[in-house]
């Protein structure tokens, strides 16, 4: 692999694209095996396209299965995100592709039959994979959408019309994607997340460890989407130095606090406050408690002597009577 040439290794690379079709895309969760096919692809651009070109296809074609189409979407924005070969210019033009699809797919839908409380994977599975892909791609890589604080692209993508739809997106998708997203939609001031994360907390809480393909008893119930990131993160130490010259690190914005952090932080200090104000007064009320009921459980000595005098008094009396 250090001596890779195009030449010679595209019957190779060939090899390897069938197998990931025919047998990577329809393993669950692999930790190191696609990382072969991750430098591989990295080693041309015209791989890369292929790469990109065959996930899209498969994510498109509706006689795959959802779970197949869901994987396809996931190795796709997990390439678009962790490729250092892929620059801006493939990025938007890919990126575009995968948003396109999502407008596409929720302006066939009658919003008036879907119901934002009742999320069923089973039916839009590939949607909601799609649109976690496309936050993740976003949170991800939002430094190479921005030139010199132009949002004029993040703009054309219309993400609010997508987070605001009826089916909810924002519900299922993972926790970690969900926080970057929404700090990148606040900070770039391009949709506003926070209300609709809020909204969706008071709904219920979520199923964990349901897949997207539930059974049909729980279509009622919130269930997260499978968030299998297939290219997070290489764990094998001896061949590291092979991909780490191919892979993007995260970057996060820095010094930026979105509002759900901020109305989360807040609330979490005032309830503290609270708590233990609420502790102290409770604690008070409960000495006092506690006195009062001494004070009945252990009467003074005179009103011991008076009572026993008032009994004895009473039984002698009842014994003069006999």
């Amino acid at each position: 692999l250090e001596t890779f040439s195009k030449d010679t290794g595209d019957p190779m690379m060939q090899t390897f694209l069938k197998l990931f079709t025919t047998h990577i895309l329809t393993s669950d969760k692999l930790n190191s095996v696609q990382f072969i096919v991750f430098f591989l692809v990295n080693q041309s651009k015209a791989y890369i396209k292929q790469f990109l070109n065959i996930n899209l296809e498969i994510f498109k074609s509706v006689n795959q299965a959802s779970i197949i189409r869901q994987s396809a979407i996931n190795h796709y924005g997990g390439f678009l995100c962790r490729s250092l070969e892929v620059g801006p210019k493939t990025l938007r033009k890919r990126l575009n592709q995968l948003v396109k699809w999502i407008h596409d797919y929720i302006g066939r839908d009658s919003s008036a039959e879907c119901d934002y409380m009742a999320v069923n994977l089973t039916s839009h599975g590939p949607f909601y994979s799609a649109c976690q892909a496309a936050f993740y791609v976003v949170a991800f890589r939002h430094a190479d959408l921005v030139e010199n604080d132009d949002v004029t692209y993040l703009r054309s993508l219309d993400m609010n019309t997508i987070i605001t739809h009826p089916l909810n997106p924002l519900r299922v998708i993972n926790k970690n994607v969900l926080r970057e997203f929404a700090r990148i939609m606040t900070f770039y001031q391009v949709a506003y997340c926070n209300n609709i994360i809020l909204r969706n907390k008071r709904i219920t809480l979520p199923v964990i460890g349901l897949s997207s393909a539930g059974p049909s008893t729980a279509q009622g119930k919130a269930l997260m989407l499978d968030d299998y990131f297939p290219y997070d993160k290489y764990l094998l130490p001896k061949t590291l130095s092979l991909i780490k010259p191919l892979y993007r690190e995260f970057q996060p914005l820095v010094n930026h606090v979105s509002d759900t952090d901020a109305s989360s932080g807040s609330d979490s200090e005032d309830s503290i406050d609270d708590a233990d104000k609420q502790s102290d007064c409770s604690s008070f009320t409960a000495q006092q408690k506690q006195q009062h009921q001494s004070r009945r459980r252990t009467p003074s000595s005179s009103s011991r002597r008076s009572r026993t005098l008032s009994v004895t008094d009473v039984i002698s009396q009842v014994l003069d009577t006999i």
